[in-house]
């Protein structure tokens, strides 16, 4: 429909400065020798940002988040996110 003109697309302006193109993410992977993926699946970063956890223990029960990389990353995640 939108191709076709049938539907209206609007875009909004970007307000907030473009993040650099590279990640916290990428560079926590590269620090433990790893490719990004494996830190964190896209469906877990998805849950993350979902539940937007305040403390560790809202980080429980988050698929792809185990006692392991609760203990590993845990604390940065809910940095992360109370910013």
């Amino acid at each position: 429909p939108v191709l076709r003109g049938e539907q209206a697309v609007q875009l909004r302006e970007a307000t907030a400065q473009a993040t650099p193109k590279r990640s916290r993410r990428a560079e926590v992977a590269r620090e433990h020798n790893l490719p990004a993926y494996v830190i964190f699946h896209d469906a877990t970063l998805a849950a993350i940002a979902e539940r937007n956890p305040a403390s560790m223990a809202d980080l429980q029960g988050i698929s792809g988040m185990g006692t392991k990389k609760l203990e590993a990353y845990g604390e940065d995640v809910v940095r992360v996110c109370r910013q």
